[in-house]
């Protein structure tokens, strides 16, 4: 599924020793530590991760760049498709994809090929962002994801995960984000870690929702902000997304 896809392993966190950086998550190498504790550890670990993540000079890049946006986008197409008109068929023949077997990730490649001036880091995050999306709109069903038709995909996804476009895919964000810092911990790890980031994205939106939804903004073109728009604000009001981003 391209580089990075489904990542593996992570690299160590950069800029900060070792006895430090092994600080930070220890509770989810450790066995004896209940759940709800390493849940906690994890959440008060994650702001300082964020805090460093916010300081790197290609953070603004890698949140704001206009490929995420586009993705992102994407989304809200793929959905009004599947839940407002009920039909794949001319969602996918207007990309120029066959709705046989495999259209899913054919439909993710042909997102992520569009031409914009972004860097391959950039890129590798928001592949697996939307990969992990789709794969969440679809049960995480992954063979059908792979080998799936246009009518078993249509069956397949998820309307409470479009429901909620917003949150979901600025969790995936901020997962890989958080996660491309963390080394040495396993799946189930990597679970809490993404409960946390999903936390802190559901957080993030709800303030979107109170400070830009349904106002006239600069960031739409002076246009109505709606849930379509979060990346752009995102781009627009680099600040605001910086502070929420580290809280």
């Amino acid at each position: 599924m391209g580089s990075g896809s489904f990542a593996g392993g992570m690299a160590g966190l950069p800029g900060m020793g070792s006895g430090y950086g092994a600080k930070l998550y220890a509770s989810l190498r450790s066995s004896s530590t209940s759940l709800s504790k390493k849940q906690t550890e994890v959440e008060k670990d994650s702001i300082i991760i964020r805090s460093k993540i916010a300081r790197k000079a290609d953070f603004e890049e890698q949140v704001s760049n206009p490929l995420l946006s586009h993705v992102y986008k994407s989304l809200f197409a793929l959905s009004g498709a599947a839940f407002l008109n009920k039909d794949l068929h001319n969602f996918f023949s207007a990309a120029a994809i066959t709705e046989g077997p495999g259209c899913m990730k054919k439909w993710v490649e042909k997102v992520m090929q569009r031409d914009l001036q972004v860097n391959e880091s950039s890129k590798s995050l928001i592949r697996m962002s939307l990969e992990n999306f789709v794969l969440k709109a679809l049960d995480n069903d992954i063979r059908a994801y792979f080998n799936g038709d246009a009518q078993m995909i249509l069956g397949k996804l998820n309307q409470k995960v479009f429901k909620s476009t917003s949150g979901y895919f600025l969790g995936e964000v901020i997962k890989q984000l958080t996660q491309k810092q963390i080394a040495g911990i396993d799946k189930s790890g990597e679970g809490i870690v993404g409960m946390a980031a999903q936390k802190q994205a559901d957080k993030i939106v709800g303030h979107f929702q109170r400070q830009f939804m349904g106002s006239m903004h600069p960031a739409a073109n002076g246009k109505q902000i709606t849930y379509e728009n979060l990346f752009d604000i995102i781009a627009y009001e680099k600040d605001w997304f910086k502070k929420e981003f580290i809280k």
